[in-house]
């Protein structure tokens, strides 16, 4: 997780990139702002404040090699030159408007700033921040004249809301850099992230515990009941006997995971193979040890519901004991019924 709270900000500059498809225009700042130390203070807000609980972490990549990269490449000037810091922003600007040739894409204030420092993963580094502001918001202003009021209205940014953002850290620049996102405008990711930015999830311990969880929800939940006769509730033990492995392990492996949770060898080798698809698919590759991360631990969680919904009428979540739930079918009403044993109701 990245931290900002010993930031500062050591430059700033503010460039005008538009939609060029639609012919809209580059404009570019001849110099950086000079600003006033409150409004540093806001901008710090602004800028840092929507990545403070982002976990995943990113690396500038390219298919042939790394120095082809063009951010990475102008991060890299500014690092190595702090006097290169106007230059680069250019390079960045123009970038980011080649970039900018889909209809969705929206006309926008681009902010290149260099952070003196910031923290991450327990090290502290300069940064690089790449911020689009594409959103305006209409804001009153109330001012008192003698006893009479005057109500204005003025388009301005809401500096909670960011629109798109990055930081690239000094660390790890032979990996790609360590680089942390934001993007709120869902329509348009593609640009952002694979066309300018070009990056990809760093395969650390939160990267390999997240796509561990992911593919074992998809292989339960999709593949098990196409091979095997089992139940909603039989799926949903399996989900729990998953998630249980990750709370009480500090290290996960791959084979005591299987024998833990699956214990069947028909299942285990089904699984086997429909992870090995998933990673060729999805072009990744699950380890088969690493340490867990709790982070990614909560966010996939919150996914794996053990839930059995039974028509429009009725839920049943299973959190433990799978022999107190047992499926059959009545003949009579033509109907599947589910017999549930319980010691206490509350």
């Amino acid at each position: 997780m990245i931290s900002f709270q010993d930031s500062k900000i050591e430059n700033i500059i503010i460039h005008r990139v538009n939609n060029k498809l639609t012919d809209g225009q580059l404009i570019l700042s001849k110099d950086p702002l000079n600003l006033d130390s409150e409004v540093l203070s806001l901008l710090l807000h602004f800028f840092t404040t929507p990545f403070l609980k982002i976990n995943e972490v990113y690396n500038f990549y390219h298919q042939s090699d790394l120095s082809f990269n063009e951010v990475f490449n102008y991060s890299s000037n500014i690092f190595e030159d702090k006097n290169l810091f106007f230059k680069e922003s250019l390079n960045l600007a123009k970038h980011l408007f080649e970039n900018s040739t889909h209809q969705n894409i929206k006309d926008g204030d681009f902010y290149v700033v260099l952070f003196d420092k910031c923290e991450i993963n327990g090290q502290t580094a300069q940064a690089i921040g790449l911020f689009k502001s594409e959103n305006t918001e209409t804001f009153l202003k109330v001012y008192q004249s003698g006893n009479a009021y005057t109500v204005e209205g003025e388009n301005g940014i809401n500096i909670n809301k960011l629109d798109k953002g990055a930081i690239i850290v000094n660390l790890e620049k032979d990996n790609g850099y360590l680089v942390s996102i934001i993007d709120k405008n869902k329509g348009d990711t593609q640009y952002w992230l694979d066309g300018f930015l070009h990056i990809k999830q760093c395969e650390n311990n939160y990267f390999q515990t997240d796509k561990a969880l992911a593919v074992f929800k998809d292989f339960i939940t999709k593949e098990l009941p196409k091979n095997f006769e089992i139940d909603k509730a039989d799926q949903a033990e399996f989900l729990n006997k998953s998630v249980s492995y990750f709370k009480e392990k500090e290290e996960f492996n791959s084979q005591d995971f299987k024998e833990t949770v699956f214990q069947q060898p028909e299942i285990i080798e089904d699984y086997s193979r429909f992870k090995a698809k998933y990673e060729n698919e999805n072009n990744i590759e699950i380890s088969d040890s690493f340490e867990i991360s709790n982070q990614a631990l909560k966010k996939q969680e919150r996914r794996f519901k053990s839930v059995i919904k039974l028509d429009r009428n009725f839920h049943i979540y299973i959190h433990g004991d799978r022999q107190r739930i047992k499926k059959g079918f009545d003949e009579n009403m033509d109907m599947s019924f589910y017999q549930i044993y319980f010691k206490e109701e509350s």
